[in-house]
C-alpha cells in the first residue's frame, strides 16, 4: 500500500542518521516531507530541523503578519535556534 512506512525503511533511515552523527554531525535536517514519518525528532540525540514543520510555520507566520516580509521575520528566529542548538519547534 502506498504511504505505508515499513520497519526496514525506518531502521535504514536511523542508520543514515547514526552514520551522519558519527561523522561529527551536530544537527539533522529532515529535507523531505516523508522523513518525519521515518524518524521522529525525539528519537535523535541532536537537534532536528524538519522542513515540513519549517514550511508550515512559515506559512502561518506569513498569514498572520503579511505586512512584514517573511524572511525578515523568520531569519532571526532560525538563526537563534541554530545557534542555541534547539529544535525549531521547542
Amino acid at each position: 500500500m502506498t504511504g505505508d512506512i515499513q520497519d526496514a525503511s525506518r531502521h535504514q533511515y536511523h542508520a543514515v542518521i547514526d552514520r551522519s552523527l558519527s561523522e561529527e554531525g551536530r544537527r539533522i535536517v529532515f529535507g523531505c516531507t516523508e522523513i518525519g514519518r521515518l524518524a521522529h525528532p525525539q528519537e535523535v540525540a541532536v537537534p532536528v530541523f524538519d522542513t515540513t514543520v519549517l514550511y508550515a510555520e512559515a506559512a502561518v507566520a506569513e498569514t498572520l503578519a503579511p505586512s512584514t516580509p517573511l524572511a525578515s521575520r523568520l531569519r532571526p528566529v532560525l538563526v537563534q535556534k541554530l545557534v542555541d542548538g534547539k529544535h525549531f519547534w521547542s
